[in-house]
């Protein structure tokens, strides 16, 4: 991933985000034709610097060069502008991290609120409910949900013994729907 980056006089004027290098030169190239920046670097003959809009005492250098036979001063310009090309691989990389685990999490406290609607329509007792609620194994489920932890989750979830709380069929729902959520996120 490429970040092309142009500012003016140090502030930042275009930025644009590229999958590949190519592309990046691509866009950059056809922007510089089309003075889309403002001037590129140039070189501008004598008598061009009024018409051009050009200040002498601002040029890089000087040089004659002979054009038809005749001796002609050109002067060099800088650009107006600074590209800048970085790799953003790294920041797009952590971004999506970022991005996944706020999934995560949001995914996690919505089966929390699916696993509660179901206890819900079980009629359970207060005693049930508090033998699920102190169960040191659902808590710790619990809270790898709350913490977007969906895989740590799943791997605890098979591992246990939690007929006293979910049916198979119950807990197999649970499982695919959270194996599910991972694959469409890419994991």
């Amino acid at each position: 991933m490429k970040k092309v980056t142009i500012k003016k006089q140090g502030a930042i004027t275009n930025q644009a985000s590229f999958l590949t290098q190519e592309l990046a030169d691509g866009w950059l190239a056809n922007e510089i034709a089309n003075k889309s920046f403002g001037k590129p670097e140039r070189w501008v003959s004598e008598d061009r610097i009024q018409i051009e809009n050009e200040n002498i005492d601002n040029a890089l250098e000087m040089m004659i060069e002979p054009i038809q036979g005749v001796d002609v001063k050109l002067y060099k310009f800088s650009a107006e502008y600074v590209v800048e090309v970085t790799d953003a691989t790294a920041e797009v990389l952590a971004s999506k991290k970022i991005s996944d685990r706020t999934k995560k999490r949001s995914f996690g406290e919505g089966m929390i609120d699916k696993i509660s609607t179901i206890n819900d329509s079980k009629n359970l007792s207060i005693e049930q409910v508090d033998a699920f609620m102190s169960n040191a194994l659902v808590s710790s489920l619990r809270e790898h949900l709350w913490a977007g932890n969906i895989s740590t989750f799943i791997s605890k979830l098979t591992a246990s013994d939690v007929s006293a709380f979910f049916s198979d069929v119950e807990k197999a729902a649970v499982v695919s729907e959270c194996e599910q959520f991972l694959t469409k996120l890419g994991e």
